[in-house]
């Protein structure tokens, strides 16, 4: 019975976890970070493409590997710009919405647009700022410098004092895409999070509007309800 009872109470701790996990990515998305074994892995699995990438026999048709290899590399390269191009994009936005938000904090302090409570909007208004922030900030780790391996003369040097440089090659240009995977998968994500905090702070300044329209529509009614008169009690003489 008292196993039971404690495998039934881990089940629900697990689960509770499970939910609270879940609704604090809605709200605020965060990254886990690897374990050392996690990291391990990452490098063995990096060691182990290079040592299969070099084994490779391109004896076949040398000259469609190398064009097989370079359009791989090409791909690799244009998801590079295209990451750098999103993050040149999210930071004048960024920029952008400076101004709107402290135009409104203005507003809301004076009380000159909004009829909710203060505490309300600036609540929500200080989440939106918290969000477009963290928006900048992953758009700028995106942008950060970083390992870039591209072909150099060192890889032709080694590819014509070859037998079959084509095939040299080509296993050189594979070595240097695999070996920026990793660092492309990584600007990636830092895109990716920025716009999920674009994405929130949309919302939130959404929000943020409903509720001013939504109260300034409600206030009437609940006024007219609170001044109300009730029944008038009369005690018999």
């Amino acid at each position: 019975m008292k196993a039971a009872f404690i495998a039934g109470a881990s089940a629900a701790w697990r689960w509770l976890a499970k939910r609270c996990f879940a609704i604090g990515q809605v709200l605020w998305p965060w990254l886990e970070k690897l374990t050392p074994e996690q990291k391990n892995t990452l490098k063995d699995n990096l060691t182990r493409d290079e040592a299969r990438i070099d084994a490779l026999d391109f004896g076949k048709d040398g000259d469609a590997a190398l064009e097989e290899a370079r359009r791989l590399a090409e791909s690799e390269a244009e998801r590079r710009r295209g990451t750098d191009q999103k993050a040149a994009t999210y930071l004048p936005l960024v920029a952008a919405l400076i101004p709107l938000v402290l135009t409104l904090v203005s507003a809301l302090w004076e009380k000159k647009a909004g009829s909710a409570p203060i505490w309300l909007n600036m609540l929500l208004l200080g989440l939106a700022v918290a969000y477009i922030a963290n928006a900048g900030h992953w758009a700028f780790r995106e942008l950060k410098v970083g390992v870039s391996h591209e072909p150099g003369l060192t890889d032709f040097e080694r590819a014509w004092g070859g037998p079959h440089p084509s095939q040299t090659l080509a296993r050189r240009l594979l070595l240097h895409t695999r070996r920026n995977r990793d660092g492309i998968n990584w600007k990636v994500t830092c895109i990716k999070m920025a716009h999920e905090y674009l994405l929130r702070a949309f919302l939130t300044f959404s929000l943020l509007l409903l509720v001013n329209i939504g109260w300034y529509l409600a206030a009437p009614l609940i006024q007219t309800w609170l001044s109300a008169p009730g029944p008038i009690l009369t005690t018999p003489r």
